[in-house]
């Protein structure tokens, strides 16, 4: 989501500049309406590395500061203790900055990156004023069930956003060669088939493909193309639901089927009528399936509870990972149901197939 915003001399003079070095910060802050009393200043995961770099007490008046260093421009988060809110974004380099923890959260001052995340987060949170009544009216039209409503408000933020989304690519495209633009794209770059991120990395000028973010960017187009149709799929293990373990290429079949899934989506449990009917069809044929479950830590009885119950007879295997399950992130994963088909060497066949298509795929090949 995002919004309007006027590109200024000095906004395209910084498109070149990434700060290096050791950088020295002081973030001064106010806490607004918090029962907290420790705020803390967290190195963001998605930079490579998870730690909290300060700790501040939160004094009587609600302020609060922090100072410090970094090596180069540092994507960090603020977030108060037992406040639950989406922590708020600040680039950390040489500078002074003055921080808001609220309803509407800002941050102002700081470096040059600081400056281009300022226009970006400015954009945001005027999308976000102009889609609350839409955001309303979308709640109660689903509430009375009016889904000509709801279809209709949902193209009128579709078509808003859009308008938003062009107008902070502009900002970006302006300030292309920065580490700002390089972690725009790497915070959402698992949205984006392998096309379209090649796409959005050639955007980016030398010095922000050599930041961590467009490395992270770089290294999930070559896991994506490493897992298309017409490449051999990457083996993998995992633990069964008897307590042994499984490998993709210890499966043998004429056709295998990957299909990605858990005990908690709503859509996989729905799909699953679906593929054990196909199983019953096509397995005396060479079908195999494999069933990789992205279910939760100590969620292991939902897992098996959820094989039982939806008829699952055919061989299933899960590192209990959530998200970070291995073979989802071997295969770039990041929604489910997912379901990849290989031919007996391994190679991939189709992806992402589900329903009819994916019966009408395996009917052409075992019929």
């Amino acid at each position: 989501m995002k919004h309007l915003f006027i590109l200024t001399l000095a906004g395209i003079l910084l498109a070149g500049f990434n700060v290096s070095g050791k950088q020295t910060y002081t973030v001064k802050g106010t806490v607004e309406d918090t029962t907290g009393v420790k705020i803390f200043l967290v190195v963001s995961p998605d930079a490579g590395i998870s730690d909290t770099i300060a700790t501040s007490l939160i004094a009587a008046n609600g302020t609060f500061t922090f100072t410090g260093s970094v090596e180069g421009t540092t994507y960090a988060t603020i977030s108060v203790e037992g406040v639950r809110k989406r922590p708020l974004p600040i680039f950390l380099e040489e500078g002074t900055f003055t921080v808001t923890y609220g309803k509407e959260s800002n941050v102002e001052g700081g470096g040059p990156s600081q400056k281009i995340a300022g226009q970006l987060s400015a954009i945001d949170q005027a999308f976000q004023k102009e889609d609350a009544p839409r955001a309303e009216k979308f709640g109660k039209a689903r509430t009375a069930g009016d889904t000509v409503t709801m279809n209709a408000i949902l193209e009128e933020h579709n078509a808003a956003e859009k308008i938003i989304t062009d107008k902070k690519e502009a900002i970006i495209a302006a300030n292309s060669d920065t580490y700002v633009a390089a972690q725009y794209f790497a915070a959402q770059i698992t949205r984006f088939a392998l096309e379209e991120a090649k796409g959005k990395y050639a955007k980016l000028g030398d010095n922000a493909k050599a930041t961590t973010f467009g490395e992270k960017i770089k290294n999930y187009i070559r896991r994506l193309e490493a897992v298309q149709v017409g490449q051999v799929a990457p083996d993998f293990t995992l633990p069964t639901p008897e307590g042994g373990t499984i490998s993709l290429y210890g499966i043998k079949g004429k056709l295998k089927l990957i299909d990605f899934w858990a005990s908690w989506c709503g859509p996989c449990r729905r799909e699953n009528p679906n593929v054990v009917k196909l199983y019953g069809e096509y397995h005396p044929k060479g079908l195999e399936i494999f069933g990789v479950s992205l279910d939760q830590p100590n969620a292991k009885e939902a897992w098996l509870k959820a094989i039982k119950d939806d008829g699952l007879v055919w061989k299933h295997g899960s590192d209990l990972k959530f998200w970070q399950a291995a073979p989802a992130r071997l295969y770039e994963v990041n929604s489910i149901p997912h379901t990849i088909l290989l031919d007996e060497n391994n190679r991939i066949i189709a992806k992402n197939l589900r329903g009819e298509e994916l019966r009408a795929k395996v009917a052409s090949l075992l019929d």
